[in-house]
């Protein structure tokens, strides 16, 4: 589990890493499904890292809670950074979990405790028959943000790995979701 402080809340963000048995009853789930507790799954694949999930679920929460955000539903507005867009309907058609891949279910809490967002997690999870896997550090080079980058934004990137520059530029992308050119 992480913690974070936003605009003077505290955030939880739990996720997990599995495969949904029960894909089609997903959403049934998803949203807040307690008092400041919200559930969102998506395809594990498109998200390059868990500094890329992190980053953007702060900024989804924190535009979120100033009132700057595009969707009406928390769970929705932390999917337009993670996809790199403002459209909703195209963060959905690309985080969208799809049958036997795997999923990152999240749970998003604000001011609850730890205890609360793990018993609520455990029930919807073993509801939704989600066989869980371990999450560590990861990379998915394959996902459609790391498509967008070209070698010029790689070049103009301070960095001494290929993954340091991508991480970068990708997380560039997710801040730059919220800014109107």
């Amino acid at each position: 589990m992480y913690y974070f402080e936003v605009n003077e809340h505290k955030i939880l963000v739990y996720p997990i890493l599995g495969v949904l048995k029960d894909i089609d009853n997903l959403m049934n789930y998803l949203g807040k499904i307690d008092d400041n507790i919200w559930f969102q799954a998506i395809r594990f694949k498109e998200v390059y890292s868990l500094k890329h999930l992190l980053h953007s679920i702060i900024i989804g929460v924190r535009r979120f809670l100033r009132g700057e955000n595009i969707s009406k539903k928390l769970h929705m507005e932390i999917l337009l950074p993670l996809a790199g867009t403002r459209q909703i309907r195209e963060a959905l058609h690309v985080l969208k979990p799809q049958k036997s891949e795997l999923v990152l279910a999240l749970f998003i809490g604000l001011d609850v405790t730890q205890e609360k967002v793990l018993q609520i997690a455990n029930k919807i999870l073993e509801n939704l028959g989600f066989v869980k896997r371990g999450i560590q550090e990861f990379v998915n080079a394959d996902c459609k943000l790391c498509k967008i980058i070209n070698e010029n934004m790689l070049n103009a990137t301070l960095g001494k790995t290929l993954h340091e520059k991508l991480e970068k530029n990708i997380m560039m992308l997710s801040s730059l979701t919220y800014m109107k050119m």
